[in-house]
């Protein structure tokens, strides 16, 4: 599957003054989806150079919506109450140079898995996106999605703002 970025500029520049406040909003952006996704156990896990968010949510049904800036492809249900602003992937942006997302979930008694690995130059440069279907199973629960950012992370910044989540 090849997917591209999109952009709605309208809802952009509306909800533009949520976000990038401060280079942790990514903190903040990740968990709020985990909990959009009806995650009850989320794992945050740090070193100097990984941040990584995993969680037992339903997984991302369609890929191609969370590259869709300020697009949050919630249900219209979670939107009116939980007001989703679609910006979730790109504030990981603010701090990281090469993010991964694992998405699994089960359909119809089938296992999905994808992956997709991109860089914030390939974003900037319009470059396409690879999603890998059937990536290798090696998640415990039957859904959730893992993110992954790479870059040189202030652990004990992380580690506070994350208290404050």
């Amino acid at each position: 599957m090849r997917i591209s970025v999109g952009l709605n500029l309208g809802n952009f520049v509306r909800e533009l003054p949520k976000f990038f406040q401060n280079k942790d909003a990514f903190i903040t952006e990740l968990i709020q989806n985990s909990y959009r996704a009806g995650a009850t156990a989320i794992d945050i896990t740090c070193t100097a150079k990984v941040f990584k968010i995993t969680d037992n949510g339903h997984g991302i049904k369609d890929m191609r919506d969370i590259f869709i800036i300020a697009q949050s492809g919630w249900e219209k249900t979670n939107v009116s109450q939980l007001d989703p602003a679609g910006m979730g992937i790109f504030s990981a942006f603010l701090t990281a140079d090469t993010v991964e997302v694992d998405t699994w979930r089960t359909e119809n008694g089938v296992k999905i898995i994808q992956h997709a690995s991109f860089t914030k130059e390939q974003i900037l440069a319009g470059h396409p996106i690879y999603v890998k279907d059937n990536a290798k199973d090696t998640f415990a629960t039957a859904s959730g999605t893992a993110i992954a950012l790479f870059n040189s992370f202030n652990v004990a910044d992380v580690q506070t703002e994350c208290k404050h989540c």
